[in-house]
């Protein structure tokens, strides 16, 4: 935050006491100096949100003491070296908002102290590898904004101390491995805007710490289950434009801190449970371009949520409405 400009100063790797470098948020141009590695001492070594450009430095692999390394928001580019995984004391690592592409190294799983990871807004494609399910220490996995594909590892199960994983707008697909239920600590689940398909897992019950739930924009069906009203911490459940069928279970009522509620764009049938007007944090809504029916209450009004939109428009509407924004569901979804 002080405009500094230019490239890194060659002066740098002649400090061989210096422990922590701290040059985020000024106008750094030019490459990472791979000499960067003569500095052993080094423990924290943040550049995020400059200009620099170039390559990750194979040579860093001797920074061996680095616990925290911040390169986020440059225009870094290739691929991420293996020899990350040599740098054994890392706790922090962002090397998100940069120009990257490849594969994620396996030996990323080398990295046992690793508790925030953060990949994102990269160009990264293949599969997440197995071995991220080593870092048992780990808190925080953002891999969203890539172009990662093929199943989730079963092996993210053992990251026993998650509490957020991001993996959203990437092009992943299969099944949602039923072995993430085990994650007791997990809060955040954002998997919009991939290519999962089946159903939400009934093992995800056990995520009793839930509180932002995002599968929007994936290709699942099934139904949502009475096992939902466990989820009493949520706060945000974003399930739109899939395939979900089958009644809302009466359950949905128990949760009363639930705040956004968007179900749009499914194939739900039936009447909307009166338990609903139980959700006393409602703020936003949208259950339009279903097959739901019926009349909402005035219990439900009474709620007031800023956003509160349903099938109630057109010449035969399929629910009544005195207070929600009404949509015509004979005409074509957005």
């Amino acid at each position: 935050n002080n405009n500094i400009m230019g490239p890194l100063h060659p002066m740098y790797r002649k400090m061989h006491r210096l422990t922590q470098l701290m040059l985020g948020y000024n106008s750094l141009t030019g490459t990472l100096p791979p000499r960067f590695s003569e500095l052993t001492g080094l423990t924290h070594l943040y550049l995020d949100d400059n200009e620099i450009h170039g390559y990750f430095p194979k040579e860093w692999k001797a920074l061996t003491n680095l616990e925290g390394l911040g390169l986020y928001k440059n225009l870094l580019e290739g691929t991420l070296p293996k020899e990350i995984g040599d740098m054994k004391q890392l706790m922090a690592l962002y090397l998100d908002s940069n120009q990257f592409e490849g594969s994620i190294p396996s030996e990323m799983g080398s990295l046992q102290k690793l508790v925030d990871l953060r990949l994102r807004h990269n160009r990264l494609q293949g599969t997440i590898p197995f071995e991220l399910g080593n870092l048992a220490k780990l808190k925080l996995l953002y891999l969203d904004t890539n172009l990662l594909t093929g199943d989730l590892p079963f092996s993210l199960a053992q990251l026993v101390e998650l509490r957020e994983l991001h993996l959203y707008h990437n092009e992943l697909d299969g099944t949602l491995p039923d072995e993430l239920g085990m994650l007791d600590h997990l809060r955040v689940i954002y998997f919009d805007n991939n290519k999962f398909r089946g159903t939400i897992p009934v093992a995800w019950e056990s995520l009793r710490n839930l509180e932002s739930l995002y599968l929007f924009n994936n290709q699942l069906d099934g139904s949502l289950t009475p096992e939902i009203g466990g989820w009493t911490k949520m706060i945000k459940m974003r399930l739109e434009h899939n395939k979900m069928t089958g009644r809302l279970p009466s359950e949905l009522g128990q949760l009363t801190n639930l705040e956004t509620l968007y179900l749009r764009s499914n194939q739900f049938w039936g009447e909307l449970p009166t338990e609903m007007a139980k959700m006393t944090s409602l703020q936003e809504v949208d259950l339009a371009y279903n097959l739901l029916t019926g009349q909402v209450s005035q219990a439900m009004c009474d709620l007031d949520p800023v956003e509160f939109v349903v099938d109630c428009g057109g010449s035969v509407p399929p629910i009544k409405c005195d207070c929600c924004e009404c949509i015509d569901p004979s005409k074509t979804a957005p």
